[in-house]
């Protein structure tokens, strides 16, 4: 189907055997390197916070962002 994405949690290599295969049948790919991105912000969140509510997860996520482009 036109409207199929398929996901694959790895991200290095970009481009696994997987994502290629469906890309050649030309359906949406992604790789793991969103989510994992995603789980660092929640993780650093959770452990420089410690409960507290002073660094909100956009204002982590765009400091991490910033600092790896």
């Amino acid at each position: 189907k036109a409207d199929v994405t398929i996901y694959d949690v790895v991200y290095d290599p970009s481009e696994t055997p997987f994502l290629l295969t469906a890309s050649s049948f030309g359906l949406s790919c992604l790789n793991g390197l969103a989510m994992n991105f995603e789980q660092a912000v929640i993780g650093f969140h959770y452990a420089a916070t410690n409960g507290r509510n002073d660094l909100s997860v956009d204002e982590i996520r765009s400091a991490m962002k910033s600092a790896i482009a």
